[in-house]
C-alpha cells in the first residue's frame, strides 16, 4: 500500500493517497482518501476520478513512478494495518484500528473495548496466531510494525487453568506468606525465603509481571526474620509486617515501611 504521485507523461503533477485499485474496462482506477496497493502491477494506468483535479494519469512503469516520487521528495513508503479477530467469540465486537502504519512505527495494542465474550471462557489478550502459538500482547503493550499487515486474534482460556505467561522458574527457596501487587503491575512477595531463582533476596523480593525477579528492587540486608504481611500505600510506599526485629541493621520490631 502506497502514497503515489500524479503523473502526466511520467512528469510529476501532484500527489494523493489512494486506498485500492479497481479494474475498470481493462484499466485501473483509484479512489481518493487512502493508499494504493500496486505491488502486483507491472504497469499502472490510473484515471483520476475526482473532477476537481481534472488530470489524466498516463501509463508508467511502477518503478519509474516511485523513483520520480523519491526524487521529488514525495513519500512512497509502504503502510500496513492491524486487524483484530474475534476468534470464535460468542458475542461483542472487535476493536477497530484505523491507523495506517509504516515500517518501524510503534503500535499500541487495544484492549477488549468491544466487550468480546465466549461462553465458558475468559478473555486473555491477543496473539498473532489463532491457536496462541505466536506473539502474545495485552492491552497497552507496544510493538514495532514490520513489513506486513498484522492480525491479532482474541485468546480464550478456561477459568482456573495455569497462566503460562507467568513463569517464576525455580522461584523462592522457601515459603511465600504474602503477596501484594503494585500499581505498575510489579509483584511484591514476602516469606521465609532467602533467595529467588538463585539470587539472594532475604525474606522480601519484587517480581516483574512475568514472574521473573525485578533486579532493581534490592533490600540489601533486609529484614532480620521472615515477612508475613505486605501492603502498598496509596503513595506507593510499602508496609511489611513479620517476625523481624530489624531492617538493614536498623531496629524495627515486626513492622516497617520501605521505599518502592
Amino acid at each position: 500500500m502506497y502514497k503515489i504521485s500524479f503523473l502526466r507523461n511520467c512528469t510529476l503533477t501532484g500527489e494523493q493517497h489512494v486506498d485500492r485499485l479497481w479494474p475498470v474496462s481493462g484499466r485501473c482506477c483509484y479512489k481518493e482518501g487512502g493508499y494504493i496497493n500496486a505491488m502486483n502491477f507491472n504497469r499502472i494506468l490510473l484515471v483520476l476520478l475526482a473532477t476537481v483535479w481534472g488530470i489524466f494519469i498516463t501509463s508508467c512503469e511502477r518503478n519509474d513512478l516511485f523513483q520520480i516520487a523519491r526524487e521529488m521528495g514525495v513519500e512512497s513508503g509502504a503502510v500496513y494495518t492491524v486487524t483484530y479477530h474475534a476468534n470464535s467469540a460468542s458475542g461483542g465486537n472487535v476493536p477497530v484500528d484505523t491507523t495506517n502504519y509504516t515500517e518501524g512505527k510503534s503500535v499500541t495494542v487495544f484492549g477488549n473495548t468491544g466487550s468480546l465474550v465466549k461462553t465458558g471462557y475468559t478473555f486473555a489478550g491477543w496473539n498473532t496466531a489463532a491457536d496462541g502459538s505466536g506473539s502474545t500482547y495485552s492491552e497497552g503493550e507496544t510493538f514495532a510494525m514490520g513489513t506486513a499487515d498484522v492480525m491479532l486474534y482474541a485468546q480464550w482460556v478456561v477459568p482456573g487453568t495455569l497462566d503460562t505467561s507467568f513463569d517464576p522458574d525455580t522461584g523462592a527457596n522457601n515459603y511465600v506468606y504474602s503477596i501484594a501487587v503494585q500499581s505498575d503491575g510489579k509483584i511484591l512477595i514476602g516469606g521465609g525465603f532467602t533467595s529467588y531463582n538463585g539470587t539472594s533476596r532475604k525474606y522480601i523480593a519484587r517480581l516483574n509481571a512475568d514472574g521473573s525477579l525485578d533486579g532493581t528492587f534490592n533490600s540489601v540486608g533486609g529484614p532480620s526474620h521472615p515477612v508475613l504481611s505486605i501492603a502498598v500505600q496509596s503513595d506507593g510506599k510499602i508496609l511489611i509486617g513479620g517476625s523481624f526485629t530489624s531492617y538493614n541493621g536498623t531496629t524495627r520490631n515486626r513492622i516497617a515501611r520501605i521505599w518502592y
